[in-house]
């Protein structure tokens, strides 16, 4: 099943959060929240990161995982299609 990487970078992208909620039931669907869409509350049942490196993640504190770049460009690798919103 193909794989989908979804990038916020901004806060309640309703498009963005719209989008990924109609895909969220493929189950291949992973979300990276960076810059100030770190904000941004993942719908349930996705898989989210948030990545570190991000000036603007100073002081939150959120239970998805934190990723560094190297580990970002991993995911953009591990998935065939990427959407930055």
């Amino acid at each position: 099943m193909p794989s989908t990487l979804h990038i916020i970078r901004r806060p309640d992208d309703a498009k963005a959060l719209e989008c990924i909620k109609a895909q969220a039931n493929d189950g291949a669907l992973s979300l990276l929240l960076m810059q100030e869409g770190i904000h941004t509350k993942p719908p349930s049942g996705v898989k989210a990161y948030i990545l570190t490196d991000t000036p603007d993640n100073a002081g939150i504190q959120s239970d998805m995982r934190t990723i560094a770049y190297d580990e970002m460009v991993k995911l953009l690798f591990e998935h065939d299609t990427v959407v930055v919103w």
